[in-house]
């Protein structure tokens, strides 16, 4: 089938975040009682505005449980042909989901970002509704977990969806995501005449038709969105009716201004897949950073200098917001720490938001990310559940911060035993 019939969409990022409906479990009866369901009368419910935690509610400042959040919305007709995905960037702590009745299923871990295809069940140009049983039990066999009776982990366990919503629309095959390394060829300290950058590019095909086409890349100064090579790139790519391709590409660039915490200058990798018509048919760009970080004899070098790393952990807890903190004072707390001088964080003891993230690579300040695993025993440790609870959280967080470059190193836990 001619590529052509897979139709071009441009991607759109629709908020979901804002006004929903919510309300405490306390006696576990929702499911029961079909609040999931989109004709459910939810009109006794409170509104309340996502990023939410129940806990900053007066009332429940101290409920640990089930909690419920509904919200209906629209799509545009064009999602008829589209490719359409569901996205949390975080709920505390697990999370089940359902779309106009139909279960998607269910996430656990509260810091890292997660997704659904809704496709097959959205409808088009009509209401939709969006229901989340949330429940944020403390226990033994959870990250972060309670580690014996009497002792929890030491930071609140705030209930709710904390980060964003939004809905994720691209066309049928969509570049679902990118890994970019890019490594300067030192001339002396924080100086390089070269560096060169490198990519795997992940593109899914959801459509039932093959589609052979071309991916363009280019290398973008971020301040002047000017290509810093002399010529774009591309590359080939063939992929299969519902099946997925990865396509390597590298360019190499002159003189790039290094990432540094004293100058943290930064550059856009943008692709566009196109098809064998020469169509757009998807478009990504990631901010990414040029920058060299090397150990030893004792020392920590950025682009060849050995640097004092000073600074200090926050979290992730502001007045009346809990964990689920607005941008403003996000931003607040990171531009003291930034006068403050501080180059070097490990945020305790979670993964971050991703304006931490962004806010970092965009002023200076180098990050270890971490996964909660706070203060495990050892039969915590040993235990096979556990294990792939901690590996499933990583796996995340590292997709999540993978081409930061404030990130240079993820930690797997804290004061374990």
């Amino acid at each position: 089938m001619p590529a052509s019939s897979i139709a071009p969409i441009s991607p759109v990022s629709i908020p979901l975040s804002g006004e929903w409906s919510f309300s405490i479990d306390e006696d576990q009866v929702g499911e029961q009682q079909g609040w999931m369901n989109p004709n459910f009368d939810d009109t006794s419910w409170v509104t309340v505005n996502v990023p939410h935690t129940w806990n900053v509610m007066p009332e429940h400042s101290e409920y640990e449980g089930i909690g419920w959040y509904r919200r209906a919305f629209s799509i545009p007709m064009e999602a008829q042909n589209a490719h359409l995905r569901l996205m949390f960037d975080a709920v505390f702590y697990l999370a089940r989901v359902w779309l106009n009745g139909q279960y998607l299923g269910q996430h656990e871990g509260g810091y890292t970002p997660f997704e659904f295809d809704i496709t097959s069940l959205a409808k088009a140009g009509e209401e939709n509704v969006i229901a989340i049983q949330v429940d944020n039990l403390r226990a033994t066999n959870r990250i972060p977990v309670v580690i014996r009776p009497d002792w929890s982990f030491d930071w609140w366990n705030y209930g709710g969806i904390t980060r964003q919503v939004s809905l994720e629309m691209t066309s049928q095959v969509y570049i679902a995501r990118q890994k970019i390394v890019s490594v300067p060829h030192l001339t002396g300290v924080d100086k390089a005449d070269s560096a060169t950058v490198s990519a795997i590019i992940t593109v899914n095909n959801t459509s039932g038709s093959a589609l052979e086409g071309t991916i363009q890349a280019d290398l973008l100064a971020d301040t002047t969105s000017q290509s810093v090579l002399s010529t774009p790139i591309s590359s080939p790519i063939n992929i299969s009716a519902n099946s997925n391709a990865e396509v390597q590409m590298e360019a190499t660039i002159t003189s790039p201004r290094l990432w540094h915490f004293d100058h943290p200058n930064l550059y856009r990798w943008s692709v566009s897949l196109l098809d064998a018509d020469g169509q757009v048919v998807d478009t990504n760009e990631i901010v990414i950073g040029i920058r060299a970080i090397e150990l030893k004899d004792g020392y920590f070098y950025l682009n060849g200098e050995p640097v004092r790393l000073v600074g200090v952990t926050r979290h992730a807890d502001y007045p009346g917001q809990g964990s689920a903190e607005t941008v403003t004072a996000m931003a607040a707390d990171y531009d003291d720490l930034k006068t403050l001088n501080e180059v070097f964080s490990r945020p305790v003891h979670y993964p971050q938001d991703k304006f931490i993230l962004d806010y970092a690579d965009r002023h200076g300040i180098l990050l270890i990310p971490e996964v909660p695993a706070w203060q495990l025993t050892q039969e915590q440790m040993s235990s096979k559940e556990m294990r792939e609870l901690e590996k499933q959280q990583l796996r995340e967080m590292i997709a999540e911060d993978f081409n930061h470059p404030s990130v240079w190193a993820c930690s797997m836990g804290n004061e374990i035993e």
